[in-house]
């Protein structure tokens, strides 16, 4: 991939799958996986070792995440999409296609162009990476859409620290995501904002439906209520 413009619609009538990282996300779902188009982010390549599985597109946009693993990150061999939000910590990176992010004027209220329909153009963040896969799809020319690992419950730890970007926590135990060693002993991460990812994805569900698409759940455990539930397996055998 050399720029943006190159992803119009290179996936047009096929369908996709986008892999979170909560605790019920397994390697064994995620082989079933190896011929589907699929997007992933952050630290799910703690995976990889388990599985021959590796997705077709992985994004980072949380600068927490970049700060933090860029060495890893750096690593990869995969197909690269970021937000610009991330950087200052890849400059020196040159198999990374980045996406402009923009910004909300406000996240009180959804405008009308709170969902990208040009990636030239940037992508909004929606609190989740994820939002932002939803909207690399869509301009890819992917109208179906599944979820998997998206557990939405989150156990949040008692050590905070407010500051203008948000909540910021420090890590104990790792009870939130697939892998026990996800995130690091102390380690310091950005407080998910649930309210404002709801509303985002309850947004992006307008988007696909207004367009002939729709976007459904296929995670095994689940507390996302704004997509249809579908069982994962009987998917795979469609």
């Amino acid at each position: 991939m050399k720029n943006v413009s190159q992803l119009k619609n290179c996936h047009k009538g096929r369908r996709c799958f986008l892999i979170g990282n909560g605790p019920s996300l397994s390697s064994i779902d995620l082989e079933k996986l190896r011929n589907e188009i699929t997007f992933a982010c952050n630290n799910v390549y703690l995976a990889f070792s388990e599985t021959s599985w590796r997705p077709k597109y992985y994004t980072v946009s949380d600068p927490m995440v970049g700060k933090t693993f860029a060495q890893e990150i750096n690593a990869l061999a995969l197909n690269k999409i970021f937000s610009s939000s991330v950087k200052p910590y890849f400059v020196d990176s040159p198999d990374i296609l980045w996406l402009e992010q923009i910004h909300y004027a406000s996240q009180d209220d959804i405008s009308d162009f709170a969902f990208s329909f040009d990636l030239v153009d940037g992508v909004y963040h929606g609190a989740t990476t994820l939002y932002i896969q939803l909207q690399i799809a869509f301009y890819m020319g992917i109208r179906e859409v599944y979820l998997l690992g998206v557990d939405f419950d989150y156990t949040i730890p008692q050590e905070q620290e407010r500051s203008g970007m948000g909540v910021l926590v420090k890590h104990k135990n790792e009870i939130n995501h697939f892998h026990p060693d996800y995130r690091r002993p102390g380690e310091r991460w950005w407080l998910a904002d649930k309210e404002f990812q709801y509303k985002t994805y309850a947004f992006a569900k307008g988007v696909f439906e207004e367009h002939g698409g729709k976007i459904l759940n296929a995670s095994r455990k689940t507390a996302l209520d704004v997509f249809p539930l579908v069982d994962l397996d009987a998917t795979i055998v469609k």
